[in-house]
């Protein structure tokens, strides 16, 4: 396959990534009706993927930036959306990120998450999800820290957000993970069970001591 693109005279810097969409504009015959009282078309295409270097030789430095955090409910359960961007017209992998979720208050923290692969695409953002962890939270104010690397380049981004009790609650009502245990609760009961032992014992050893 070949084609021809028109290069900007100033060219452009870093790389530019796309695809070539190839399917036949006259492959929309129908098919004859079915006895159901339809008809089918058939259409195939095919997506190849397309690079574009110029000035391959200069090496851009990445500018990573985080953009914007804020708490969205996914599936009815409170999640930390940070979202990353990359301004740089530059393709990067072996992205790692680590994610700690500090109580502001208390300097506790409360959550962490990390990423162990990842890249981005030139001139690109993706949200980053941080879960909440799996123990309650009060509403007030909490920080996100983020440290990430690639390679030899180093980020840490740092951004307060603040956590409502409407959020809070949601994240404390759909909470997984171990759940308290209470033991006052499983004390008496297992103390019911052994005066319920003990007395049962207690009647079969006087019925059979009047037996003999």
């Amino acid at each position: 396959m070949a084609f021809k693109t028109t290069i900007p005279k100033s060219g452009f810097q870093g790389e530019v990534l796309g695809g070539l969409f190839v399917t036949n504009p006259t492959a929309n015959a129908a098919r004859p009706t079915t006895s159901q009282g339809f008809m089918l078309k058939n259409r195939y295409a095919e997506v190849t993927a397309v690079a574009l270097w110029c000035q391959p030789q200069v090496t851009i430095p990445v500018k990573l930036v985080l953009d914007e955090v804020k708490v969205t409910p996914t599936n009815g359960q409170p999640v930390l959306f940070a979202k990353l961007r990359n301004l740089t017209p530059t393709l990067f992998g072996q992205l790692k990120i680590q994610a700690r979720v500090i109580q502001r208050t208390t300097g506790k923290t409360v959550a962490t998450q990390q990423l162990k692969s990842g890249s981005m695409a030139p001139n690109s953002w993706f949200n980053y999800q941080v879960a909440l962890g799996t123990q309650n939270l009060a509403a007030g104010k909490y920080r996100l820290k983020l440290h990430l690397t690639s390679g030899q380049r180093v980020w840490d981004f740092t951004r307060d957000f603040t956590l409502t009790a409407e959020r809070a609650q949601q994240h404390n009502h759909h909470l997984v993970g171990p759940r308290q245990v209470n033991w006052w609760l499983w004390g008496a009961v297992a103390l019911v069970i052994l005066l319920a032992l003990l007395m049962a014992a207690y009647w079969f050893g006087q019925r059979r001591s009047r037996k003999e």
